[in-house]
């Protein structure tokens, strides 16, 4: 799985520009989610299971917030494995970014 760099600043509200490590240009879509702050573990294990599609970050573990980072060509599926735990997990999707809703990391 190729690591991900931040490479300044964003290019538009939901798209970040990161570089690969053999130094190509990917644009990745990020979006925010409340999740059940016990199963943050289990669902970073599930999308590390299915390599490079998204990568996932915690932004406050005691409120269940966590960022996916999604590859390009790749939201549908990451789309699909959310529909799915939301079967058995709490998942909502933030439509502002944490910080628009009010929170402070």
């Amino acid at each position: 799985m190729a690591a991900f760099l931040t490479a300044g600043a964003e290019s538009g509200p939901a798209e970040h520009e990161r570089f690969l490590e053999a130094g190509k240009l990917l644009k990745t879509i990020t979006e925010h989610y409340r999740v059940d702050r016990r199963q943050i573990a289990f669902i970073k294990f599930i999308f590390e299971a299915y390599d490079g599609i998204a990568g996932l970050k915690t932004t406050d573990p005691a409120k269940g917030i966590i960022m996916f980072h999604i590859a390009p060509g790749c939201e549908e599926q990451v789309h699909q494995i959310l529909q799915d735990l939301k079967k058995q997990i709490l998942i909502e999707r933030l439509v502002a970014g944490p910080s628009e809703t009010g929170y402070k990391p």
